[in-house]
């Protein structure tokens, strides 16, 4: 007898297949600029090249993610952004888990995508939303980094890509006497790939295919402003998202993504010069596919806490230029080098610089680039099992990247 075949809603497979092609396609540029864990530094030209500060003092359609109550100082604009990177990560495992036979990989790959974002005042409340690149990864080693597949002349264990992406729909109302409040209603989309090791000391089920996972969450904000100073915060709720089902072995619980919380002050020193100084907290623990260890299915992450300064100088009606640095302990510690190492996601400090030139009253160009310093960690086996099994091995990670916008207001 012929088995019975489950059903599945016609339009199901060409929506999953459609939605999975896209944000493959769009969002794989944040493997390499996703630094902060799988946090981005920045969502746009000008967050990028003040190094993600600006909770204090609203620049682009992306203050919708960073702080929605910024909006509301915003004119009608649509931002439109290409960004193009190149990142170089290192990988040599060591241990008794570790791939014996190759023991020095490099990844070396460029990258590019697009981000837009657009933002409507109304007499009322101002509007914000658009398509952005929030987190992900992306590792492509020439060979496993496990003595498993290796032992049984196989190539797996050595690549995995995970991506993640937001559509915002940001309301932001000002109050008067220099307060605004916000809030953004958060659409999020997930996919990976992977052919990664498992507790069971066996490729993922999934055998390196295309899934996804979609969910919600809020963001609320708040600004206050005075003539030469200003004051904002915001707070990310998490991300509440659906389970990968193809990768339940891999990821048994939901991969949300973690509460945040960004503060900031700005402060015009001089007419034409502008000081930002942000904190950022981002709750990698409070998520248990992240912050557990791995005998409880979790990759042992910490929180991150990071802090950002930059500058912004108006020389001209015509000329802008910005720029930032940013630095936050890896979330990963040197007891979790190993269980992460297709996820070498470690650098600390990132230094960008940026200008703007303002062709009329109706466009602007903006270009950015920003240096993600070199670092490097080596697993000291104190932590979980695959620690132990993997101590020894290190990882590093380098990388640059150029974003060129558009502006156009109307």
């Amino acid at each position: 007898m012929e088995p019975k075949r489950e059903e599945k809603k016609p339009w199901e497979p060409v929506f999953r297949r459609w939605a999975v092609w896209i944000l493959a396609s769009v969002c794989l540029p944040a493997g390499v600029h996703a630094t902060n864990g799988m946090d981005m530094v920045g969502y746009s030209a000008e967050s990028k090249a003040m190094a993600g500060a600006g909770a204090a003092s609203c620049k682009d359609p992306a203050w919708s993610i960073i702080n929605p109550a910024g909006i509301v100082d915003l004119d009608r604009r649509v931002d439109i952004m290409l960004s193009a990177y190149y990142i170089e990560r290192g990988l040599e495992p060591r241990g008794i888990a570790s791939n014996w036979f190759n023991r020095k990989m490099t990844d070396r790959m460029p990258l590019g995508g697009p981000d837009f974002g657009v933002v409507w005042p109304t007499q009322y409340f101002t509007f914000g939303t658009g398509f952005y690149v929030m987190a992900g990864l992306t590792t492509n080693f020439e060979h496993s980094r496990s003595i498993v597949p290796a032992l049984l002349g196989q190539n797996w264990d050595r690549r995995l890509q995970l991506f993640a992406a937001r559509i915002p729909l940001a309301f932001a109302r000002d109050l008067g006497n220099g307060w605004a409040v916000g809030a953004a209603l958060n659409i999020n989309a997930q996919c990976m790939i992977s052919d990664h090791l498992t507790l069971k000391f066996q490729q993922t089920k999934a055998d390196f295919s295309w899934d996804d996972s979609y969910g919600a969450g809020l963001t609320l904000g708040v600004q206050k402003k005075w003539e030469r100073f200003a004051i904002g915060a915001s707070y990310a709720t998490p991300q509440w998202m659906t389970r990968f089902k193809k990768y339940s072995d891999l990821f048994p619980r939901r991969l949300d993504m973690p509460q945040k919380v960004q503060a900031g002050v700005a402060v015009k020193i001089m007419p034409k010069l502008e000081v930002f100084l942000d904190y950022k907290w981002i709750n990698w623990h409070g998520v248990p596919q992240f912050g557990r260890e791995i005998l409880q299915h979790g990759m042992g992450w910490n929180d991150q806490h990071i802090v950002r300064a930059a500058l912004e100088y108006t020389l001209n009606d015509r000329w802008t230029f910005r720029t930032g640095i940013s630095y936050g302990k890896p979330h990963v510690d040197k007891n979790h080098v190993f269980t992460n190492g297709l996820a070498p996601i470690i650098i600390s400090t990132h230094v960008a610089a940026g200008c703007a030139y303002k062709i009329n009253d109706h466009h602007e160009i903006h270009a950015t680039y920003m240096c993600f310093v070199p670092n490097s960690m080596k697993e000291h086996g104190g932590g979980d099992i695959l620690g132990w099994l993997g101590k020894g091995t290190r990882f590093s990670a380098e990388a640059h990247s150029l974003a060129l916008a558009y502006t156009y207001f109307w």
